[in-house]
């Protein structure tokens, strides 16, 4: 508490015209919510680790403005399809290694295939 006092004491008016009068100072502030914070602090370390790596920062803001400017239905539908896309390539090349690992002999693949 001395160092407001302290403070105080040590504070000059810049603005003679402003001597002996007081100014109104009003604070809005808002709490935020867990969910908020945490996505924000995130987008943070985000934008942090991508300027390590060297992007520039007219790509970050490129970036900040696509997550802006874009309808929140479609980045869902976007990030879902994505999802989806993903799942269908893993299942796919899991397919794939169980039907080669479990041949015997290549009786019945063409050579095609074989290339391919």
């Amino acid at each position: 508490m001395s160092d407001f006092w302290n403070l105080k004491k040590n504070m000059v008016c810049v603005n003679e015209t402003l001597n002996g009068q007081t100014l109104n100072l009003t604070l809005n502030y808002q709490n935020f919510s867990p969910y908020w914070f945490t996505l924000q602090k995130t987008l943070i370390w985000k934008f942090e680790a991508i300027a390590e790596q060297g992007l520039e920062m007219l790509d970050m803001d490129e970036f900040k403005r696509m997550w802006i400017e874009t309808d929140p239905i479609l980045l869902t539908i976007t990030g879902i399809v994505t999802i989806l896309h993903s799942i269908f390539e893993m299942l796919a090349v899991k397919n794939d290694i169980q039907f080669w690992y479990g041949k015997k002999s290549m009786e019945g693949i063409s050579v095609k295939t074989l290339y391919f």
